[in-house]
């Protein structure tokens, strides 16, 4: 039974490849095809995503033609004449904006363990309400505590 290469794909910077056949899965190690220095201003393995962010940044920038560039001459070099007052109430206002949002869409992050979890969090902020239910819990626990303590009463003094 003949099977043909589906696919084929190899792990750059290393000796390692990756065939794909319809009878499984191989990986064949090639001596020397892995190249021993990279030139990390090309393509960094181990770059960090600030630098993939910049490097992916500049390589569309590189693309862009210059023609495309262009500036608005009536922008540069014109000065804004509204009062600095009015210019700071507007900041103001843009601020105030800005963290209404903020503590709209302002969510308790969900931890798993520790004293700070979001459910831990919100017992402590429910423990200091007082109602119904948890009056009646409480009321519930005490009356448990004390058969028990009046069980082991009357156990001591069987004995």
């Amino acid at each position: 039974c003949v099977t043909g290469v589906q696919t084929c794909a190899v792990l750059p910077y290393e000796d390692v490849l990756g065939i794909s056949s319809s009878k499984g899965y191989n990986s064949i190690v090639i001596p020397g095809s892995g190249e021993p220095n990279f030139d990390s201003f090309e393509a960094n393995p181990f770059a960090t995503k600030k630098q993939a962010r910049e490097r992916l940044v500049s390589r569309l920038l590189e693309k862009l033609p210059p023609e495309m560039i262009s500036i608005d001459s009536d922008l540069v070099g014109k000065v804004d004449e509204t009062p600095r007052a009015v210019q700071f109430a507007e900041k103001l206002e843009e601020e105030k904006k800005r963290e209404i949002e903020k503590q709209r869409n302002k969510r308790e992050k969900k931890k798993a363990r520790g004293r700070n979890s979001s459910t831990k969090r919100w017992r402590r902020k429910r423990s200091n309400v007082m109602d119904q239910r948890t009056a009646d819990r409480r009321q519930k626990i005490a009356k448990l505590h004390n058969e028990r303590a009046l069980q082991r009463d009357e156990e001591k003094r069987k004995k």
